[in-house]
């Protein structure tokens, strides 16, 4: 199961740093934008390895294809953070 964690900064920083616990292991890590709540991946929690600058804002990972929110059940509309519709 996978848990986000939120590292709050100072009130004048532009971002909020995350990490991921799968499984009781902290892995990976990357941020969420105060601007607009944007999620982004520098490093994958699954594969372990450091994303592709291209493909951090995405919230994807480029080598295994590991998602933010497909996997917190998360859907990006207007890039604001929303609960995945029901299905």
């Amino acid at each position: 199961m996978l848990k986000i964690f939120v590292i709050f900064k100072p009130k004048n920083a532009d971002h909020n740093d995350i990490r991921f616990e799968i499984d009781g292991e902290l892995k990976g890590f990357g941020f969420i934008s105060r601007k607009d709540n944007q999620l982004a991946l520098t490093r994958c929690p699954i594969c372990d390895r450091e994303n592709y600058a291209m493909s951090v804002l995405t919230g994807q990972c480029a080598w295994c294809g590991f998602s933010i929110y497909q996997q917190a059940g998360l859907e990006i509309i207007d890039r604001t953070i929303s609960p995945a519709p029901k299905q």
